[in-house]
């Protein structure tokens, strides 16, 4: 390099409301763990659940509910959305809003309307001998979803989101079809396979993260779901414990039919999220067991296709299923030790 050129370590910092720095997205979370530990909700008496047991569920809770809502912190709205239901019926869901689950809000499983749900001595939803263990493992639950939630707001907070740029090939759509194969080469080798920008390598610590997590929450939902029916959990494979779920309550005699049915709605989610074919497994496995799937920007592979954008938005749609599916277990549970008429379908 020239002595002679002058090398200019000052840059302008641009201020963007919209958009935290590494400290401030920091700093934010520093807050809201001392804010939270002042916020907590005064313990219920008369629950089947230890004192101890409540003050976990309030204290997760209580985070999941703050995320985004502490000052200058990046708000809910411009990094999370309601779930966007598929296969649950809008009835369902409003029985849900009705019993004081908040299906339809940004953050849906931010509420204590567990604790009179599950833990109340009136309703019996889940058996005495199994209720401190079942929320131990639902607050697990919950805790993932809150870190999802935390990794989430980092994504967009910080701005790592970027719209897709067309490709060459999209630009210039007239371009003669003899042409396109080689001109998509030269610029794949020019350009994208020999790049990483630092943005598209950031987001992926967020976006694998989250896809990960994703898949760890569907054996939670599933090991959660053997421990309320009763069944052992020696299941090698997901699938065995949803075939071992399936057998038990389509065999077992004078169920609540919403119980089978609400059953049969997560039964169809988790088999299409969890497929061979599907994106999340092969996203997934591919960072555990292989190479991993590189985005475009990251150093990619040429079978890379995708921006970490573009992936994260795939992460996004996963996310949005997994919550609808955890809305409908949450039906099941309620239907399965019903005894009284308000849970009719």
């Amino acid at each position: 390099m020239s002595k002679n050129r002058k090398r200019n370590n000052k840059t302008k910092k641009v201020s963007n409301p919209n958009v935290l720095t590494y400290a401030e997205a920091l700093e934010a979370t520093g807050r809201a763990r001392i804010n939270l530990a002042v916020a907590a909700d005064p313990l219920q008496p008369g629950l089947e659940i230890g004192s101890h047991t409540q003050a976990k569920l309030q204290a997760v809770v209580a985070i999941m509910d703050e995320i985004g809502n502490l000052p200058g912190d990046f708000q809910k709205e411009k990094f999370d959305q309601a779930i966007t239901y598929h296969k649950l019926s809008p009835e369902a869901i409003d029985w849900l809003m009705k019993a004081g689950i908040p299906a339809r809000k940004i953050t849906p499983f931010a509420t204590l309307a567990y604790r009179n749900w599950f833990a109340s001595k009136d309703n019996y939803l889940i058996d005495e001998k199994v209720i401190e263990k079942f929320f131990s493992h639902f607050i697990h639950c919950l805790l993932v979803e809150t870190q999802i939630i935390i990794a989430k707001q980092y994504y967009q907070g910080l701005g790592l989101y970027h719209s897709r740029i067309p490709s060459l090939l999209e630009a210039f759509p007239n371009i003669p079809p003899e042409f396109k194969a080689e001109l998509q080469e030269a610029h794949d080798v020019g350009t994208e396979l020999n790049t990483i920008e630092f943005h598209e390598l950031h987001g992926r610590i967020f976006l694998e993260y989250c896809a990960i997590m994703i898949r760890a929450q569907w054996d939670k939902l599933v090991s959660l779901s053997c421990l309320v029916f009763g069944l052992e959990q020696n299941w090698k494979s997901i699938f065995d414990g949803l075939k071992n779920l399936d057998q038990y309550l389509s065999t077992l005699e004078g169920l609540n039919p919403g119980c089978k049915a609400h059953f049969k709605i997560f039964l169809d989610i988790a088999n299409e999220r969890l497929a061979e074919g599907a994106w999340l497994k092969k996203f997934r496995d591919s960072l555990i067991h292989a190479v991993g799937q590189h985005s475009l920007g990251v150093a990619p592979q040429r079978t890379s296709s995708f921006t970490t954008s573009e992936l994260w938005d795939k992460m996004r749609e996963e996310h949005n299923w997994l919550r609808e599916a955890m809305m409908t277990i949450l039906v099941v549970f309620a239907f399965y030790n019903s005894k009284d008429n308000k849970l009719k379908e």
